[in-house]
């Protein structure tokens, strides 16, 4: 039998938030965030706007601008998003949390 860490330490993440534990890294928390936002709205990650919403409440706007044209310039981040199909499918897992 094996133990699933990964939800493990998720379900201790929620735990603590629950209970308004100090987070030691809120920048991990707002970026995990972020992803889950993206995640909520598109049914899919969306790397440009996730960068963009935590650099704007970071208010760290050029520290990894370079990497950002970088990836830019090589397409690994997409102007736009794209969508799932089955919204409903997403809107259940959201409102299982």
């Amino acid at each position: 039998m094996a133990i699933d860490i990964p939800a493990v330490m998720d379900g201790l993440r929620h735990k603590a938030l629950e209970k308004g534990v100090k987070i030691a890294e809120p920048d991990v928390l707002n970026f995990h965030t972020e992803v889950l936002n993206t995640v909520k709205k598109y049914g899919r990650t969306h790397k440009l706007e996730i960068m963009m919403r935590y650099k704007l409440k970071k208010m760290d706007f050029f520290s990894d601008m370079g990497v950002g044209l970088k990836m830019l310039k090589k397409r690994k981040l997409d102007l736009t998003p794209s969508k799932v199909q089955d919204k409903k499918a997403i809107e259940k897992i959201f409102k299982g949390k």
